[in-house]
């Protein structure tokens, strides 16, 4: 075996390595703060830390192991009507295909629904992008003057001109059109994830369960309301993550534009979806590199072609509209120090970076020197006082990750009215407002909270029993994916329906989890009875691994448990206005 090949292999153990045990680390640290504790979030975007049980919500992950034994036991029944579909399913095209398709567009007509009867109008960011479209289209440039939205927030530019150019097609302000865009978006989400599932190696009956699935996680749902680039966003960086891991297997270069195209797309749409791309990079790099097929370097090359044209086309396209030049906006590094300060929202919005780009009279420099002391400053206290900066990482990563909501409902409620009041096409227009409410977010954080934690439970099973699956270099992705977003959120700024686009990425584990737990539970008797082999090494290797990851989850969570458990009296005094 020559350097080269050896070169290759290790690299992609080292790949396999990392990947597997950080995000081993990441889910069992989500997973213990979501068995002891909940994040609940009012409509100012206060996050409460209240206490939860830890056996209900295993007892839920044990009754959905036992769901999912009896499901695989029975389907084994050559006799069963069970048995039946499932052979069908598999094996008959058509069959699979009709199912799939009316499984669609119900969830396609549900959100639908949802939208039409509700028709909730944008504020905030949304609204502002809609407005700076509306502007362009009167020949109004203000939101690029002096103080004007893009002076602040130059990071807008892109998904302004994709929302001025289908303003020519659905008119202007025309948020309802959006958001059935969103609606449609989202269908293709669930698809696109049940198809990734099945590269990863799932059954389709397991793609149909993912479908299934997906139309019960209700914040993803609910977000067809929110006109922004997170779904269109989502879609496009899933399908990006479908056509590159085709391409590596077929070779065919249109799958490789077609990847590119919409990787760029996507960061236009919302940079944080820089994210995906730099995971989509690594992957292509493990595999070019890892296996020597330098033919395929391509697909890089054309990344950063369709990268450099987003990052710069749209801009010139606005400056040649307007005749104004596009300013800087605020520095990164405002973010960053703002994700790292402490007030009643641990790394949230507060205000902080567009403060001190204002008072900095607009002058990047001024600013960037301003922050940067301050984030000097501020690691500086952490360096000091490290329990007090365990405290807040963990309270910050519990206020992102563990609140069940995700902000679903929160986006959606107005800040300053009690509820959005506007036209229903509804009959009955009690049934959204009943949702849109403190008390509808409340409802909808506990049922979400056992559902939130069985996905949870469902990717750790799949970590655990699928690490010899034939398709783990490709199925390590959407890991590599919600590591990165973890930890890039660790420092920046948060709230938590930045952690929509990555708990998504969960559902085809947690499917492909609870399968391979039933498969290995009803397997143990012919395992029993036949003998155990284990290799020594491995599991002593395997056992120090454990041994690591717990001491790590005991320095984070030891002393800082009661700070996810203490807000109960202050969040039901906020509830109880709303009752």
């Amino acid at each position: 075996m020559n350097r080269g090949i050896k070169i290759g292999q290790a690299a992609e153990k080292s790949y396999y390595f990392v990947i597997s045990y950080v995000f081993f680390i990441i889910i069992s640290a989500l997973l213990f703060m979501a068995a002891f504790s909940t994040t609940f979030i009012d409509r100012y975007e206060m996050p409460y830390f209240l206490p939860d049980s830890p056996l209900f919500n295993f007892v839920f992950v044990f009754i959905a192991i036992l769901a999912s034994i009896y499901i695989y036991i029975y389907k084994q029944k050559k006799t069963g009507r069970l048995h039946g579909i499932v052979i069908r399913v598999e094996q008959d095209d058509a069959f699979f295909s009709r199912i799939r398709s009316v499984l669609l567009w119900a969830i396609w007509f549900l959100i639908s629904l949802w939208v039409v009867c509700t028709q909730v109008p944008p504020y905030g960011d949304q609204r502002a992008v809609l407005l700076a479209a509306q502007y362009m289209a009167m020949g109004d440039f203000t939101p690029s003057g002096p103080v004007g939205y893009f002076y602040v927030y130059n990071n807008q530019i892109g998904i302004t001109m994709v929302v001025y150019l289908l303003s020519r097609i659905f008119g202007e302000f025309n948020y309802l059109a959006y958001q059935l865009i969103n609606a449609v978006c989202i269908t293709f989400i669930i698809k696109t994830l049940s198809e990734l599932g099945q590269l990863f190696g799932m059954k389709r009956s397991g793609a149909l369960l993912l479908l299934l699935l997906g139309g019960f996680f209700l914040p993803l749902m609910l977000y067809a309301s929110f006109v922004y680039g997170i779904i269109p966003g989502l879609l496009l960086c899933l399908l990006a993550l479908k056509y590159e891991i085709l391409y590596f297997r077929s070779g065919r270069s249109r799958l490789a534009v077609l990847s590119a195209f919409c990787i760029s797309f996507a960061v236009l749409l919302k940079m944080n979806n820089l994210i995906f791309l730099v995971a989509m990079l690594i992957y292509a790099i493990f595999y070019v590199f890892g296996r020597k097929y330098w033919e395929k370097l391509i697909y890089i090359a054309l990344i950063a072609v369709f990268f450099f044209a987003q990052s710069t086309l749209p801009a010139l396209a606005y400056e040649k509209m307007s005749g104004q030049e596009i300013p800087e906006g605020i520095s990164m590094w405002g973010w960053v120090t703002m994700g790292l300060q402490d007030d009643e929202r641990p790394g949230w919005w507060n205000g902080y970076s567009r403060y001190t780009f204002e008072a900095s009279e607009f002058d990047v420099k001024k600013q960037e020197a301003w922050v940067k002391a301050d984030l000097k400053a501020r690691l500086e206290e952490m360096w000091q006082d490290k329990d007090m900066a365990r405290d807040f990482f963990v309270r910050k990563a519990a206020s992102q990750w563990n609140e069940p909501s995700l902000q679903s409902v929160m986006v959606l409620i107005s800040h300053q009215q009690e509820y959005y009041s506007h036209d229903v096409i509804s009959v009955d227009n009690e049934w959204p407002k009943a949702i849109l409410s403190p008390m509808g977010n409340h409802i909808l954080t506990q049922c979400m909270n056992y559902f939130n934690f069985a996905v949870l439970a469902g990717a750790m099973l799949w970590l655990l029993l699928c690490s010899k699956s034939e398709h783990l270099y490709d199925a390590l992705i959407l890991p590599m994916i919600f590591v990165g977003g973890f930890l890039f959120h660790l420092v920046w700024e948060v709230k938590s329906q930045y952690a929509l686009p990555y708990f998504v990425l969960l559902l085809p584990y947690t499917v492909m989890g609870y399968s391979k737990a039933a498969e290995c539970v009803a397997a143990l008797p012919a395992k029993v009875s036949g003998g155990f082999t284990v290799d020594k090494k491995t599991l002593i290797i395997k056992l120090a691994l454990l041994l690591v990851a717990i001491v790590i989850l005991w320095y984070v969570f030891h002393g800082t448990l009661g700070s996810l458990t203490g807000d109960s009296e202050a969040y039901y005094a906020y509830l109880a206005e709303y009752r």
